[in-house]
């Protein structure tokens, strides 16, 4: 799905970026920008601006920053389309999009699987084959409004009939063999199960889950993947979930379908499951958009608790805060809903714990302290979680905790800990990133960030620079897309933004277009550095051809190729006093 540039740019000319974004954070004007305390952090003092010159936000304490479309994303938690949608109601732009013919292929297999999930709730509800799964669903307490919400539906037994009905209703037999809802020729992959349709975020059917009421093959089986479905991607409950995600900034985190299920019984809605796989960080980082807590509510049993410490592990990485329900009896939110109804599960939610406090409490029933291996063995569980913890703070209250429990001093337990780091980052041959602030800025990059934020200066610049005179690396990313807008007469810094692939470029370039910083003596500082680049690229030009010639020279080569490398110094040195000459007039 695309929508097209000029579209994108309309939009964002008509739209008042100050008056939106003031619908969601109060402004105060200062000079030519608005500030306001940051939406997306929590601090006292304002150090977030929107710049209504250039049509863009930034915050310089988190240095989350760009367009309207930008802040919509963020603040709403919603896709680039539906964000550049949104600001078109809001300007009264109409929009039209541009499908793909992947697009086309995708929506077309959205339809088919609407249409299949329809046709299974039909059957669930009115036909006499699917008895056995209403009387299943309602020994499990799943009323007709809950069935109607998650759409469950029955899969026949007579594994040629799904194939049969989408025939007659003019699918292609190809079509329907790379659909994933046949497993050979005829026979529908799912037969004689309570179906659970899985929903993206966007309310479209892209998968299925189904329950078997026989004893023939496994309990649950999910879809195969397709190109337009992936389990370690989804997660079931998501499009009930999300609105009350959003609101409250957390979720609970289930084994399954009817736990999801369950939980929204008991009027608990923010709450979603993996499909049939560990919590993958592909689904954790896609939940980061919407929530800063998770709460884990796993089974008990071994199980459970191995999926709990991996869930715990990348949730912890991705700075979420997380909490787990542990109890002893080996029950889940189904069973516990089921068996003792829906103020029980209520209550059970009331005992959370922090994740550390789970890691603790494991380590402590599997490990006896009063031995020296006890305390290694203690220790070597609880190190890789202290390793994922984020806030200084709190690894610091978990070390002191941790040192108590091994009766030892807390520095004793922070020397094995960076031994343990350290090792870990041996064997992972990678060397730790340098964080942002502290990357020094070449002069190159320096000079093309105020280029860019003046594009008019890249016409003229580009005749004296290529990529080839650049040798900084986040420079010539910048310096691509540059020359990307301008052979796509793209003039604003938005469309730039949209071309940079480099966050960090990207970053420093919202910086720096939200500060003065390269305002003054602008045009005196590009035409300077122009010259400066071509200077540094032709003198380390030289220098590389004088190293040829030495060695033309050591190895006795023909007078030839020693003399034209000479012409190519002679050269060089001659565009070099052609810039000195150019520099003294400019300067006279």
């Amino acid at each position: 799905m695309r929508i097209p540039e000029q579209t994108i740019s309309e939009i964002s000319e008509k739209i008042d970026i100050v008056s939106l974004i003031g619908e969601y954070v109060t402004l105060s004007r200062k000079g030519n920008r608005f500030w306001g305390l940051c939406p997306f952090h929590t601090e006292k003092s304002p150090s977030f601006s929107v710049t209504p010159e250039k049509n863009i936000f930034y915050c310089f304490g988190c240095h989350k920053g760009g367009s309207v479309y930008n802040f919509l994303m963020e603040i709403e938690k919603i896709s680039f389309v539906e964000s550049v949608q949104l600001a078109a109601k809001r300007a009264g732009v109409s929009i039209e999009v541009e499908k793909s013919q992947t697009t086309l292929q995708r929506d077309a297999y959205c339809e088919l699987y609407k249409r299949v999930a329809g046709s299974f709730h039909h059957i669930l509800q009115n036909s006499a084959s699917a008895a056995e799964a209403r009387d299943y669903l309602k020994k499990r307490k799943i009323t007709m409004e809950l069935q109607e919400l998650f759409l469950i539906g029955y899969a026949p037994k007579d594994r040629n009939w799904l194939y049969d009905f989408l025939i007659d209703k003019s699918y292609s037999d190809k079509f329907l063999s790379e659909s994933g809802l046949f497993s050979k020729g005829k026979n529908a992959y799912f037969s004689d199960r309570i179906m659970f349709p899985i929903f993206n975020s966007r309310q479209e059917v892209i998968a299925f889950g189904g329950r078997a009421l026989s004893d023939y093959g496994p309990k649950y089986l999910n879809s195969p993947e397709t190109a337009f479905y992936h389990k370690g991607s989804n997660l079931y409950g998501l499009h009930t979930a999300l609105p009350e995600i959003k609101k409250t900034g957390m979720f609970y985190l289930v084994e399954g379908y009817m736990d999801v299920i369950a939980m929204n019984a008991s009027g608990i809605s923010n709450c979603i499951a993996p499909l049939g796989t560990a919590l993958t960080e592909s689904q954790a980082q896609m939940m980061r958009r919407y929530a800063e807590k998770a709460v884990i509510f796993f089974d008990s049993d071994d199980a459970g608790i191995k999926a709990t410490l991996r869930a715990i592990d990348i949730l912890e990485r991705l700075e979420f805060h997380t909490e787990v329900i542990s109890f002893s009896d080996a029950k889940d939110p189904a069973e516990i809903f089921e068996k003792e109804g829906t103020d029980a599960l209520k209550n059970v939610l009331k005992y959370s714990i922090n994740s550390f406090q789970y890691i603790l409490k494991r380590a402590k029933n599997t490990f006896t302290t009063s031995t020296l291996e006890g305390k290694e063995g203690f220790f070597a569980f609880i190190v890789p979680y202290l390793t994922t913890v984020q806030s200084g703070i709190r690894k610091e209250s978990y070390i002191n905790i941790t040192a108590e429990a091994l009766e030892t001093t807390p520095d004793a337990v922070k020397q094995d800990l960076l031994r343990f780091q350290n090792n870990q980052g041996k064997r992972a041959g990678n060397a730790e990133k340098v964080p942002r602030q502290q990357e020094k800025v070449s002069d190159e990059l320096y000079i093309l960030l105020a280029i860019a934020l003046s594009p008019v200066y890249f016409k003229e610049a580009r005749k004296f620079i290529s990529t080839e005179d650049i040798f900084d690396d986040h420079a010539k990313a910048l310096y691509i897309a540059l020359e990307e807008c301008f052979r796509n007469e793209e003039n604003t810094l938005e469309s730039l933004l949209q071309r940079l692939d480099n966050e960090y470029v990207r970053e420093l370039l919202l910086e720096k277009a939200a500060s003065d910083e390269l305002s003054i003596n602008h045009e005196q500082l590009i035409h300077g550095g122009i010259r400066a680049i071509q200077q540094k690229s032709l003198e380390k030009k030289r220098d590389i051809i004088i190293k040829k010639m030495r060695m033309c020279e050591n190895r006795n080569s023909d007078f030839i190729s020693i003399r034209d490398l000479q012409l190519e110094v002679m050269y060089i040195d001659a565009e070099l006093k052609k810039l000195k000459v150019r520099e003294h007039d400019r300067n006279n």
